[in-house]
């Protein structure tokens, strides 16, 4: 520390002479005075508070990292596991608990196949912290000597925090590859300690038993248990640099570091036991298993010295699809040959009885078919994700060039479509009407595909632009796109291409900001150029407020057009092979153009079908979508105040399919949320993104505690389905309900709260508090290329992150649904839901986060005076008499009504328009911050009942307290306000004189180039390190077990076993 005491030491003397001036205007007066002086060391000391902040968020996963390997240790030495409470969700808390409540064994199993833990890891390059920076923090979080900190701390003041420049596509590829290589050799330990927490609680476990649990782990039964996936150079949608080549580099690189892992496993702890196998085996009796051995290993052995030698003779330059396309098929001999060694071992395991009393050699068996299954030849899955608007432009250039070919231009497509239009000037209607003719598999259709794949492979669309240059003067043509539309073309055509010849790494195509149905039939349209039966998924990423209220319609048309295909294909597939359909039977229909009519019906008719034939369920059963909700921009929007209009999505779309009988799988996003599965969450995948993936992947370990937690999460959701009251449900979708009124009726207002707030800041309307609150290290650090990189202090992207986020979203948008919801349900009735529902707590643990960051010596400082109904000294009477200014219907529709962007513009505050605004927005506040303290009130004195074993404070003081229950939350934030203080004084001085600190903000921070804003803002977002980890202890853990969860599967046992007693009995 001295090191850094000396380089800070004047500094240092700043920064604790701030904290002892006891009074807040003497702290705004000392900063004001550095600000208009010039003070150099104004930049020393926010650089200075950068630096802590960014130390004090990685204190909780030091602690978290040692409190885990400590559980573990235990786990592993001690006799009594239960002493052992360090971490609350980890596999041996959650199988313990689970026994605890005596659910058997078999309905474990049975729960398990249903459960999928998944990691993506994202592409965009969010780390906000710079190399030298995470270099030096990974030191102080690997080494706990004093020397040793001295020495990182010190280097830590030396480097900057923020990196000087954005991370390529291709560092972000390796960079991906490094977090995939964790997440496999985590695997086998994660299997183990599964395995060793089933064995210790529950004894009695049946070889049999284990079996299936070794099987569910290999995914030999159907469902991936465990899988990594990551989006680096795949990831096209915002970022112009992931080209088809890049995508190709990087399908090289899963390949040959995937080929890398599995040689060295195989030899590791595969062919070492094939010598002892033979030793103990017959001759005579097993004389062709060990021939079969013998073959397989030679093969083997062949393959392992062709690979390792081609690996190293690949450039890693490779551009060319010829030379990926080589390596494939070398991938492919390796994984046959390897899947034959395993069929053989397992006859052999099967067989004799050595071989059963190999432990070790079973595991290895077991561990390498999960590696294979679940990871494939490409180390883990991965998703193509592009624009629609992409697509978009891509088949209006291409359907416009093929008007011109004689050979297709009389298809009804062009007769009866677009004779006089483009395909972009169609109604919605029409282009589904029209892709449904390209993707119905007939001659014609198939005959279109074939010529638009010939003009793809012999570079037609490469020529003169020229041609398409109308289509840019069409109103409705997106013209976005940064290359020239005929090298756009060719760019989509190659990306799908690469696509459909490598699905086995790619499984799904991610259409961002799915507006319309059409969205995925063009990607459809796009995939089957190339190959008519593709297996890719294509999902939808539904992610605005707009696009979530009308998803059920966009998911309907897409079921239906996925019926009509599959029943199309499968009738002639039938006919083909046996002369007549049984699924035509079934449907009653004369011919396949009865489909159509048949599927009018709707899908309550369907209900009724599949009730009267059960055999047509099995083929509906076959038919798959997927679809990726509430992921960014409804964040960006809203918040976690969407998750009532996220969760409305998912059930109507699961409604939909559950009636057609088709499977339906989604995966959420909107980041730290992701907990909240609403009791009804099986498929935990995550995404991580930037210094989300440093912090909670940085280590093997950390990367299991996470996996470890993903997977009590699942298990925990499942249990609940099955035991949680319908009474419970009931109050869980009734506080959800109750709690979504008041985001709407914000978001109502003038396309919502943040934006009208924004006219009290004079900016932009692209400048918005919404937009300014959201903080995106892709506007404000990715370093000095981008003209954006490092904005204006006064437009405080970065440094209110904290502040006005935290403010005008989660406090006053999130905090009211609760409030409403809590009053409205009753205090026994909240206590109740509380205690047993787990979504109703992480949403607790979330409002009281949001509480707590309104400390209200920093909230009124992200006001501009206009926007405060009263100064520091007000009282709550003021408040009350300026919220019922509000409550009148006409200021609601008035508001909804103005031009608000407009207004903003003019900034005019002789204009009485203006005025009346400033005015109902000031008075909206008010009202907020009442009822957010009356409801902060309520909340801490609810808590004290349900946590009566507190000793709390009785009323509560500060915003911080509510956090009273919860106290390694509290002492995190109780340190995060103390810091961000300054700032908040100093951001506030700024946005509210920017004219007079205009020049001196030019002189001292620099215009867009200076590293102090992105340093502070690169402070904040460490402390977004998966906050919700913090009410872990809240699973399983909360005041009152589980309602009569042991009684509940008691129960149900007994009535089972009575069950199978009296039909023994009926038989005999």
């Amino acid at each position: 520390m001295n090191e850094a005491n000396k380089l800070g030491f004047t500094t240092k003397e700043l920064y604790e002479k701030y904290h002892k001036l006891s009074n807040f205007n003497e702290k705004t007066r000392m900063l004001d005075s550095l600000l208009n002086n010039q003070d150099p060391n104004l930049e020393k000391l926010l650089h200075y508070i950068a630096n802590r902040i960014q130390l004090a968020a990685r204190k909780p996963i030091i602690k978290r990292q040692k409190n885990y390997t400590q559980h573990n240790e235990e786990f592993n030495t001690s006799d009594d596991i239960s002493t052992a409470q360090t971490i609350a969700a980890t596999i041996f808390d959650t199988i313990k608990n689970l026994a605890d409540q005596h659910m058997p064994l078999d309905n474990l199993l049975d729960n398990l196949k249903n459960i999928h833990v998944g990691l993506i890891f994202t592409e965009h390059p969010t780390d906000p912290l710079s190399k030298h920076a995470n270099h030096a923090l990974s030191n102080i979080n690997n080494n706990t000597t004093k020397a040793d900190l001295e020495k990182y701390i010190g280097e830590l003041w030396h480097n900057p925090l923020t990196p000087s420049n954005k991370r390529s596509v291709m560092e972000e590829i390796d960079r991906d590859l490094i977090m995939l290589q964790k997440v496999f050799n985590v695997y086998p330990q994660f299997i183990k300690r599964l395995r060793e927490a089933i064995k210790t609680y529950y004894p009695t476990a049946s070889r049999e038993q284990l079996v299936i649990l070794d099987n569910i782990m290999a995914a030999k039964l159907g469902n991936n248990f465990l899988q990594g996936g990551g989006w680096a150079g795949f990831d096209a949608d915002g970022n112009d640099e992931v080209t088809p080549d890049r995508t190709l580099y990087a399908l090289l690189k899963r390949r040959t570091t995937s080929m890398e892992q599995y040689i060295i496993y195989i030899k590791d702890n595969i062919l070492i036991y094939l010598d002892t196998v033979k030793d103990h085996i017959i001759i005579e009796e097993y004389n062709n298993l060990i021939n079969s051995i013998k073959d397989k290993k030679l093969n083997l052995e062949q393959q392992i010295n062709k690979l390792e030698s081609h690996i190293q003779g690949v450039s890693n330059d490779i551009e060319h699809f010829e030379a990926v396309s080589e390596i494939e098929q070398e991938c492919k001999d390796y994984y046959l040959t390897s899947e034959l060694l395993l069929t053989t071992l397992d006859r052999i395991n099967n067989k004799h009885s050595i071989l059963q009393n190999n432990k070790s050699y079973q595991d290895s068996i077991y561990v390498f078919t999960g590696l294979v299954n679940n990871f494939g030849m490409g180390m883990g899955r991965a998703d193509i994700r592009q624009k629609s608007y992409t697509n978009l432009r891509a088949i209006t250039v291409i359907l416009e060039d093929l008007k011109l070919n004689q050979d297709v231009s009389n298809s009804i497509i062009f007769t009866q479509f677009l004779k006089e239009k483009t395909f972009v000037e169609l109604e919605e209607k029409e282009k589904i009407c029209l892709l449904e003719e390209l993707l119905n598999n007939s001659t014609n259709s198939n005959s279109i595909l074939n010529l638009i794949q010939y003009k793809f492979q012999t570079g037609y669309y490469l020529k003169d632009e020229e041609s398409y240059a109308y289509l840019k003067k069409k109103k409705s043509f997106p013209s976005d796109s940064k290359i020239p539309l005929n090298q756009e073309v060719h760019r989509e055509l190659w990306r799908n291409n690469i696509s459909c010849n490598n699905d086995q790494i790619i499984q799904k195509s991610i259409i961002s900001n799915t507006e319309h149905c059409s969205d995925l039939f063009i990607q459809d349209f796009l995939l089957n150029i190339f190959n008519y039966n593709n297996k890719i998924v294509t999902m939808p990423l539904i992610e605005s407020m707009k696009d979530l209220e009308h998803s059920e319609t966009i998911i309907h048309e897409y079921i239906l057009y996925k019926i009509e295909n599959f029943f199309i294909k499968t009738i002639k597939a039938e006919i083909k092979q046996y002369g007549k359909s049984k699924l035509q039977e079934l449907l009653a229909i004369p011919d396949i153009s009865g489909i159509k009519s048949l599927l009018k019906e709707g899908p309550n008719y369907f209900v009724e079908r599949r009730r009267a034939n059960p055999e047509l369920d099995q083929y509906l059963k076959q038919i798959r979508i997927e679809s990726m909700v509430g992921f960014s921009d409804s964040e960006r929007e809203s918040g976690t105040s969407a998750l009532h209009s996220v969760d409305k999505s998912i059930q109507l779309q699961r409604a939909l399919a559950d009636k057609y009988g088709i499977q339906y799988n989604y995966f959420g996003g909107a980041g730290g949320d992701i907990e909240r599965g609403g009791e009804s969450r099986n498929c935990q995948e995550q995404t991580f993104q930037g210094n989300v993936k440093r912090n909670l992947a940085s280590t093997e370990n950390d990367l299991l505690w996470k996996l470890e937690k993903q997977f009590s999460t699942g298990c925990k959701e499942l249990i609940f389905k099955e035991i949680f009251e319908e009474s419970m449900y009931i109050l869980l979708e009734k506080y959800k309900d109750l709690s979504s009124k008041a985001y709407e009726f914000l978001y109502d207002i003038g396309h919502g709260y943040g934006k009208l707030t924004a006219v009290l800041y004079g900016i932009g309307a692209h400048n918005t508090i919404v937009d300014a609150s959201n903080f995106s290290s892709r506007a404000t650090i990715l370093g000095n290329k981008s003209n954006v990189s490092f904005m204006p202090l006064p437009k405080l992207r970065a440094i209110t992150k904290v502040q006005d986020d935290e403010l005008s979203r989660h406090y006053l948008g999130l905090n009211v649904g609760p409030d409403i919801a809590m009053k409205e349900l009753g205090t026994e009735d909240f206590i109740k839901l509380y205690r047993n529902s787990s979504t109703q707590r992480d949403i607790i643990v979330k409002t009281a986060i949001g509480i707590a960051l309104t400390d209200w010596s920093i909230v009124w400082l992200n006001f501009p005076k206009e926007l405060r109904p009263y100064n520091n000294d007000g009282t709550l009477d003021k408040l009350r008499l300026a919220s019922m200014a509000w409550q009148s219907q006409e200021d609601l529709k008035l508001l909804k009504n103005l031009e608000v962007e407009n207004i903003i513009k003019k900034h005019d505050y002789k204009d009485p328009e203006y005025r009346q605004i400033i005015s109902m927005v000031a008075n909206l506040n008010a009202m907020l911050h009442q009822n957010n303290l009356e409801f902060a009130e309520n909340l801490f004195n609810t808590l004290k009942q349900i946590y009566p074993g507190y000793q709390a404070s009785e009323t509560l003081k500060k915003s911080t307290d509510i956090l009273f229950f919860m106290p390694e939350l509290k002492k995190y934030y109780d340190l995060l306000l103390s810091e961000i203080e300054p700032i908040s004084i100093l951001t506030n001085l700024i946005s509210l004189n920017t004219q007079v600190y205009a020049k001196h903000i030019s002189e001292l921070f620099g215009d867009n180039s200076s590293k102090i804003v992105g340093n502070i803002a690169a402070a904040f977002e460490a402390f977004r390190i998966d906050p919700v980890y913090h009410s872990d202890p809240l699973y399983f853990d909360h005041q009152e077990p589980i309602t009569n969860l042991s009684k509940k599967y008691e129960n149900r046992y007994i009535k089972q076993s009575l069950t199978n007693i009296q039909v023994e009995s009926s038989m005999q």
